[in-house]
């Protein structure tokens, strides 16, 4: 497990490699970044992914809060208050910690995570299966003709 001057360092340094391959200049990359302001629906959904998938592989693999929050070192509270959705804005260290806590890589930790986020939610939020929704589609009349 990386320290955290180690870990924001090579977050830095991937960072700094992505807008040199995209050609920016630091002052190009911030005005972009305030021209797009977060969007709070995409926020809360990447959140509830995160806490949702946290809980997910520690029930799976069987651990308790404490066994996760000792192997990543950090306190119980941050596992059972991330798991809870309580952290609005969970350090990204600490997130990194959580996933070595869990065992699973950190960028695949975030990809299932953007994976998650993006799951298409029914009416009463729960997530649509492809399959489901390919039914509820075909079911569907897709013009005013096929009614």
């Amino acid at each position: 497990m990386l320290t955290r001057e180690e870990f924001l360092r090579r977050l830095g340094e991937a960072l700094r490699a992505a807008r040199e391959r995209r050609g920016l200049s630091r002052d190009e990359l911030a005005e972009r970044l305030s021209q797009n302001p977060v969007d709070p629906e995409d926020y809360l959904r990447r959140l509830a992914a995160l806490c949702t998938l946290a809980q997910t592989i520690r029930e799976q693999k069987g651990l308790t809060h404490k066994q996760v929050a000792e192997r990543a070192k950090v306190p119980v509270r941050f596992v059972r208050d991330l798991e809870a959705c309580k952290i609005r804005d969970p350090d990204a260290y600490n997130v990194y910690c959580l996933t070595f806590g869990l065992g699973v890589p950190y960028p695949k930790f975030g990809a299932r995570i953007a994976r998650l986020s993006r799951t298409p939610l029914d009416d009463q939020d729960g997530a649509i299966s492809a399959k489901r929704e390919n039914t509820i589609t075909r079911s569907t009349p897709r013009h005013a003709s096929d009614r």
